[in-house]
């Protein structure tokens, strides 16, 4: 059974990550994933967690510490891949005690940026054009965050893949130079070996990004109490933690509150136009005080 890495964790799998990077075990592993049969009895309150999605495959997760995956059908790596990535393992990170969102995040100078959005606002195109710029990556989508009172949030490194669709790719990597299909089918590609921070990283600022667009790029306050509503409604595995976790429910509220004291979120909007992408950085930098790693030269653009 191979070990990978993953959000600071070692993970035992019976199911390949290619995505993920693989190591030389040193121990017991933090996480073991195992195929066999899903238990459908009374949850233990956030310590045991079981799930379906669709007709793929049921998923158990105990303690943070063990997933066991049924396949519901023929084996369908890809679509049981994209959920072990997403909803999984935010449930397990959960459950491990992570504030986890629906974001980006980006390492500088400075501290760490992130980006928070749903699927298609565009967290991972800003998150390839922040790394063409100098950063580290830190996550392209499920971001999770280490929180104690009184403290800035650190973000905790996930794994060295940006997913970028057809068009942002075309724009940010003429010629698709280092990127791979996802899926057979799908509109997205990757690009695997990013620049990864290696530890957790203080968030120096963090920003709702508007979904539509405007005519122009500015960064805007967000009340208080509107921003805890939105970092709860940009949580990730809400459809895995119901009532039945309250325990769990509780200590997110209290993260999120915990989070806007510190690092408190504002609303970013853009222009429509992947041209826009330097005066957004640009604008989040100097909001936000930071700064790439290092200096890279601009890549070269396609004509039209």
């Amino acid at each position: 059974m191979p070990t990978y890495t993953a959000y600071g964790l070692t993970l035992d799998s019976e199911f390949p990550f290619p995505e993920l990077v693989e190591v030389e075990p040193t121990g017991p592993p933090d996480v073991e994933l195992v195929y066999g049969t899903v238990r459908w009895d009374a949850s233990g309150g956030g310590d045991r967690i079981a799930g379906q999605f669709e007709d793929v495959a049921r998923f158990e997760l105990t303690g943070g510490r063990r997933i066991v995956v049924e396949e519901l059908r023929e084996a369908d790596e890809e679509a049981i891949r994209a959920r072990l990535l997403g909803e999984i393992f935010a449930t397990l990170l959960r459950q491990r005690g992570h504030l986890v969102l629906h974001a980006c995040a980006v390492a500088g100078r400075g501290g760490a940026v992130c980006v928070i959005g749903e699927s298609g606002w565009g967290k991972s195109t800003l998150a390839e054009a922040f790394h063409q710029r100098g950063y580290a990556l830190l996550t392209d989508d499920v971001a999770a965050f280490t929180t104690r009172p009184g403290q800035r949030p650190e973000v905790v490194p996930s794994y060295p893949q940006i997913r970028l669709r057809d068009d942002a790719a075309m724009f940010l990597a003429p010629g698709g130079d280092g990127l791979t299909p996802i899926s057979r089918n799908g509109p997205k590609l990757a690009r695997s070996n990013v620049e990864m921070a290696d530890d957790p990283i203080p968030v120096a600022a963090a920003y709702f990004l508007e979904p539509g667009f405007r005519e122009q790029t500015a960064i805007v306050d967000v009340p208080a109490q509107n921003a805890v509503v939105q970092l709860i409604a940009h949580t990730r595995a809400r459809t895995l933690i119901h009532t039945n976790t309250p325990a769990l429910l509780t200590q997110h509220l209290q993260q999120c509150s915990d989070f806007v004291r510190t690092v408190r979120p504002r609303l970013l909007q853009r222009r429509h136009s992947f041209e826009a992408l330097g005066e957004v950085m640009a604008a989040v930098e100097a909001d936000a005080g930071v700064g790439p790693l290092e200096a890279r030269p601009t890549p070269p653009r396609p004509t039209s």
